[in-house]
C-alpha cells in the first residue's frame, strides 16, 4: 500500500484549513497580486477560497472611571474625563510594530528595565508613571522623541489612534445617577462603534483587545458588549468578530503603546477640563505625535450633558477649554465656531441675554449693576 493509504480518513477538513461561516462580509475571493504576508500565509495554508482581511485594535482605559467634583475635594479629584482610548492597524503590520515597540521601549527605559533585573519583553512601564510633569522636564527630550517616532511607524504601517471619553457629571454616583459600570459600558460600547464603522469603510473585519483589568465595572462592560455586537445594529457592527478580549499588557507591547497613548489622552484632556492643571505640556506632544491626522475622525471627548465635544484636533491645541467645575455646575467654554452654522440660532421669546452662555452671564450682571448704579446717580429709583 502507499503512504496515503495509511492516512486515516477524518470528517471535514484537514487540520490547517480554516473555515468561514456563510455571512462573513469582510472575507473576500483572494487576488493574485495580494501582497500581504499574512493573506498569503492563509492561501498557502490551504484556505485557498477566502482573503482573511482584518484589522487589530488595542484598547486602555485613559481618565478615571470613578465620579469627580472638584481638583481640591478631598475625595472625588483624580480626573474630570473617562474614556477609551489606544489605536488600530492592519493585522499584518502588528507583527512589526510590536518589534519596534519593543525596540524603541528597551532603549528608552534600558536603565529601568536593568534595575529591575527583568526580562525587557517581560517588563512594563505603565503611561502614567512615564509620562508624568517631573520625567517629562527632566527626561523630555528623550520621552518625546521616542513617542513621535511611534506614532510615525503607526501612520507608516497603515495605523491611527482612536478615543472616545466623556466629561463627567459633577457628583457622587448617588447625585449624578451614574455608576462606574454603567459609564464604563457606554464608553466601551461608543468606542466600537468608531472602530466597525472604520473597518466597514475599509471593507475589513476588526478584532479588539482589552489591557486585562480584573474590576466588576470593566467586567461587565465586556460582558454587555457581547449582546451589542451581536445584535447586529447598526449594520456595521457586524464586522467586529468577537466580543473584546483581555490581554496581559506586560506580555504584549502592543498593548502597552495603548497604555501610552491614553496616558497622553489623559493628561491632554486634564489640561483641556481643569483649570490650572500642571499638563500645559502635554498639548504640544499629542499634537505632534496625533494632531494631524492620525486618529480615527470620529474620535472625541463629548460633554456629559449634550453631543458636542472636542475632537484630536482640538485636543492637541494650546488654548485650552477649561471645563468651570464646582460641586454645583459644569460648563465647557467652547471657542466660537469659524463656520457659518447650519441652523441659524434664534433666540426664544423672552430669552435673556446670558441664559446659555455663563460669561455672558457675567457681562450681563455687570451691565445691569451699572445701569442701577447710574440711575441712582440721576436720582431715580433704585431696582430691586
Amino acid at each position: 500500500m502507499d503512504a496515503e493509504s495509511h492516512q486515516p480518513k477524518v470528517d471535514g477538513p484537514p487540520r490547517n484549513r480554516v473555515v468561514f461561516l456563510p455571512g462573513s462580509e469582510f472575507l473576500r475571493e483572494p487576488r493574485a497580486d495580494s501582497g500581504s504576508p499574512l493573506r498569503r500565509a492563509f492561501v498557502l495554508s490551504g484556505v485557498t477560497g477566502y482573503d482573511l482581511r482584518v484589522l487589530l485594535a488595542y484598547l486602555d482605559e485613559f481618565g478615571h472611571i470613578g465620579p469627580y467634583i472638584a481638583p481640591d475635594h478631598p475625595k472625588f479629584n483624580t480626573h474630570p474625563v473617562f474614556g477609551y482610548g489606544g489605536f488600530v492597524l492592519p493585522a499584518e503590520s502588528v507583527r512589526a510594530f510590536g518589534g519596534y515597540f519593543e525596540h524603541l521601549k528597551e532603549s528608552l527605559l534600558d536603565f529601568e528595565i536593568k534595575q529591575a533585573g527583568a526580562h525587557p519583553r517581560r517588563w512594563e512601564k505603565k503611561g502614567a508613571s512615564l509620562l508624568t510633569t517631573r520625567n517629562h522636564e527632566r527626561y523630555g527630550t528623550e520621552i518625546d522623541p521616542v513617542l513621535r517616532r511611534l506614532s510615525r511607524k503607526l501612520n507608516q504601517l497603515g495605523g491611527k489612534a482612536v478615543f472616545y471619553g466623556q466629561v463627567k457629571p459633577v457628583g457622587s454616583a448617588k447625585e449624578t445617577g451614574e455608576s462606574s459600570a454603567d459609564r464604563s459600558a457606554h464608553m466601551l460600547r461608543q468606542v466600537i462603534l468608531r472602530l466597525s464603522k472604520y473597518a466597514d469603510d475599509r471593507d475589513e473585519g476588526i478584532m479588539i483587545f482589552l489591557d486585562a483589568v480584573d474590576t466588576e465595572p470593566r467586567l461587565a462592560a465586556v460582558s454587555a458588549t457581547a449582546s451589542f455586537i451581536y445584535s447586529g445594529r447598526p449594520e456595521h457592527v457586524k464586522r467586529v468578530m468577537e466580543v473584546p478580549m483581555q490581554l496581559e499588557s506586560h506580555f504584549y507591547g502592543t498593548t502597552q503603546y495603548a497604555d501610552w497613548i491614553c496616558a497622553m489622552l489623559a493628561r491632554s484632556s486634564h489640561f483641556h477640563f481643569v483649570k490650572g492643571s500642571e499638563f500645559g505640556w502635554s498639548t504640544e506632544l499629542f499634537r505632534r505625535c496625533f494632531g494631524a491626522g492620525g486618529c480615527i475622525s470620529d474620535s472625541k471627548i463629548r460633554f456629559h450633558d449634550s453631543d458636542a465635544g472636542i475632537y484630536s484636533k482640538s485636543l492637541a491645541r494650546d488654548d485650552a477649554f477649561h471645563a468651570k467645575v464646582s460641586s454645583a455646575s459644569r460648563s465647557a467654554a467652547t471657542r466660537p465656531s469659524r463656520r457659518r452654522p447650519t441652523r441659524p440660532f434664534t433666540p426664544g421669546i423672552s430669552q435673556r441675554l446670558g441664559e446659555i452662555s455663563p460669561e455672558l452671564r457675567k457681562l450681563r450682571q455687570a451691565m445691569e449693576d451699572r445701569q442701577r448704579l447710574e440711575r441712582n446717580d440721576e436720582g431715580n429709583p433704585v431696582e430691586a
